[in-house]
């Protein structure tokens, strides 16, 4: 597939059950009181059966994902950027960012408290094919790129074996023993037993796992007795 964009996105539903396969595997891995060492979370029906979904590089850097009835938007903010509002004097959002969004999904984020830190905004609606990007009037220094969109979208890791080949980096010696068909298993979001979980994480609480799955919407429940 290459380098991820918005022109090469999956589709909306397919893009919220690759979120949460991928939370769900940072859940096994992570603890929910050290939840914000995750690189990703998903929050399930936050109002009105919109989800919200945060990817974080714990560098200054995030993604922002919003899944409503409308469509989805993708708000992505990389720090050193010179897309940033913050690399220019007036402290602005680059024109062009935001000003094409259609106002249902652009409701979406006025709520945001980092709706200011943007370097990219990816939008879909329901009833579209395709992702679309605004009309931006980009710095004169400009390169493809500059605005972190291939930098952070592949931190949306499409399937097991990408995960596991990020997993390698970001849990190193954690991840040596991991089966990939167990990886698998959770991208298909097929029943987790007990010992699929002991396999991907042996210090995982499997009733607390159990719990944080079912909150985020995974399609298939954990075998406690299994």
């Amino acid at each position: 597939m290459g380098e991820l964009s918005y022109k090469n996105l999956p589709g909306i539903d397919e893009l919220k059950d690759i979120l949460v396969s991928q939370a769900a595997l940072d859940i096994i891995m992570i603890e929910d009181k050290n939840r914000y060492f995750r690189l990703i979370n998903y929050y399930r029906n936050t109002s009105n059966g919109i989800d919200i979904v945060k990817i974080d590089n714990g560098q200054g850097d995030h993604v922002y994902i919003v899944f409503a009835d409308e469509g989805a938007i993708i708000k992505g903010y990389a720090h050193e950027s010179i897309m940033s509002p913050y690399a220019n004097y007036e402290v602005r959002i680059v024109e062009g960012i935001y000003d094409d969004v259609p106002s249902e999904l652009m409701i979406l984020l006025d709520d945001s408290e980092e709706f200011q830190d943007v370097t990219f905004c990816i939008w879909r609606k329901q009833t579209d094919t395709f992702w679309s990007k605004g009309d931006i009037a980009f710095p004169a220094d400009y390169k493809d790129g500059d605005d972190g969109e291939y930098y952070l979208l592949k931190y949306i890791l499409l399937d097991a074996k990408s995960w596991l080949e990020w997993a390698k980096t970001f849990y190193k010696d954690r991840a040596d023993n991991i089966n990939p068909e167990d990886i698998k298993k959770v991208y298909e979001q097929q029943h987790i037993t007990k010992d699929i979980l002991k396999s991907i994480n042996p210090d995982s609480d499997f009733e607390e796992v159990s719990r944080e799955l079912n909150r985020i919407g995974y399609k298939s429940r954990v075998w406690l007795n299994m």
